[in-house]
């Protein structure tokens, strides 16, 4: 990303709104209680294979978060030159 991208998008990480959608804290606390049920079943070497998996998860969609803000902006650039 060039600078001023990185910094929008910084900005708009730092602002986030709510989301939206009403089912969204609902698939959050389903989401966290089905991990806390999984690591209660696991190994402690099991838990760090999770915890190992669930960072790699985090960066690919960092990743793919600021792939969409990207092709938003320049969406939005472009539909402005209309």
């Amino acid at each position: 990303m060039s600078p001023l991208e990185q910094a929008l998008y910084d900005f708009l990480m730092a602002n986030r709104y709510e989301v939206p959608d009403p089912e969204y804290p609902d698939f959050c606390r389903c989401a966290q209680g089905r991990e806390e049920s999984l690591r209660a079943a696991l190994t402690p070497a099991q838990a760090e294979l999770l915890d190992s998996f669930l960072l790699e998860a985090r960066l690919k969609t960092d990743a793919e978060q600021e792939a969409m803000f990207q092709h938003a902006l320049h969406l939005g650039l472009e539909l402005g030159r209309l």
